[in-house]
């Protein structure tokens, strides 16, 4: 019933259907439809109630209804000659169905994303759905030859967020094999409910009504996430210690005037300051010996790394405890040449600072 009942609307969007016409196509049906909200009640107009005229004429107009006396008639508003039609009250009795109800249940069955409502006022976006990476948009027309050409291909405008729209009409389909075509190209596909839509399930066989326009999207490519280049400066600057901005910035990959304005350059000498403090026994500049250390009381990027390649030993991860030499050549780098004597003050302080016993190989 329900296919009869969306051709019929097709030709007339605001058809009521009366309730003896419902009940030769199927009183099951009938039944069936009202209790599931399809089918509502239209009160009749007191002040205008009309009957379809059957009657062989060439008027072929609506028959007027009248009550006389108590009882229902159908009379005929241009000729008085003809006799009155003797109505029941069920005669009278219009249903109106619910495309709005009948869209609703295929969003439900199909588990479509999006919000049910209106475009430009006539047209309805029923939902859509993902498959492959695209977004398939559904759109519901009331009536095709309504919609112009230009009106159909401007629908993936107004639906911009869709890879591909599915037009769903009540019962006509486009024929013109020129103008399916037209619309494909811009990845539009038009059928109808009552060919598409299982009427027991109300399920869409969308694969089959996508299928040749359907196409896996490209995989886009991730990129790796750089560090901000004041975080590579940072550490170019803390690894070398004699070196111009130029020099920096070739590192750090960027430009040396970035790497002037940067805050780790402008503290260079407070940063080297700190890693080369004064140790005990140690000359200054104009050959003083020292009578007492300045050993760091924090742990610095050297005692942690020490303290990471017995850790290595430890798991598994080398074979053999470091030596100072393997130590002091971790440590050294270009412009600063860590000297195995260094590397044994150094170690101290990692055991002390870190609370680790070396197990150290000499």
């Amino acid at each position: 019933m329900i296919a009869w009942l969306l051709k019929e609307l097709e030709k007339n969007p605001t058809s009521l259907f009366r309730k003896k016409d419902l009940l030769k196509k199927s009183k099951k049906q009938f039944e069936e439809l009202k209790r599931q909200g399809f089918l509502t009640y239209v009160q009749p107009d007191p002040h205008h109630e009309t009957y379809p005229c059957t009657l062989a004429c060439l008027n072929t107009c609506p028959m007027d209804v009248v009550e006389m006396e108590g009882e229902l008639f159908a009379i005929c508003p241009k000729d008085t000659e003809i006799d009155p039609i003797t109505l029941k009250k069920d005669d009278l009795s219009r249903y109106a169905f619910s495309i709005d109800r009948l869209l609703e249940q295929i969003r439900t069955a199909n588990k479509l994303g999006g919000s049910f409502h209106r475009i430009n006022g006539v047209y309805s976006y029923i939902g859509y759905k993902t498959y492959d990476g695209n977004r398939v948009g559904f759109v519901f027309i009331p009536k095709i030859a309504d919609v112009s050409m230009l009106e159909l291909s401007g629908l993936n405008q107004l639906c911009e967020d869709d890879d591909i729209l599915v037009v769903l009409t009540p019962a006509s389909k486009i024929e013109d094999v020129s103008l399916k075509g037209m619309l494909r190209a811009k990845k539009i596909v038009q059928s109808s409910l009552v060919s598409s839509v299982n009427l027991q399930t109300f399920e869409l066989p969308i694969e089959t009504l996508i299928s040749g326009i359907l196409k896996p999207k490209t995989e886009q490519k991730i990129t790796p996430v750089r560090e901000p280049t004041s975080i590579r400066i940072a550490k170019a600057v803390r690894k070398f210690q004699y070196v111009t901005s130029e020099v920096i910035a070739k590192a750090a990959n960027t430009t040396a005037g970035t790497v002037r304005n940067n805050p780790a350059w402008k503290k260079r000498k407070e940063i080297w300051g700190e890693r080369n403090k004064p140790r005990k026994g140690s000359k200054d500049e104009i050959g003083t010996m020292r009578a007492y250390g300045t050993q760091a009381d924090t742990p610095q990027a050297e005692h942690y790394d020490i303290y990471q390649m017995f850790q290595d030993y430890k798991s598994g991860k080398t074979a053999k405890p470091p030596t100072l030499t393997q130590i002091a050549n971790m440590l050294s780098t270009d412009d600063d040449i860590v000297s195995v004597e260094r590397a044994k003050e150094l170690l101290k302080e990692a055991q002390k600072l870190l609370n680790f016993e070396p197990n150290r190989q000499d």
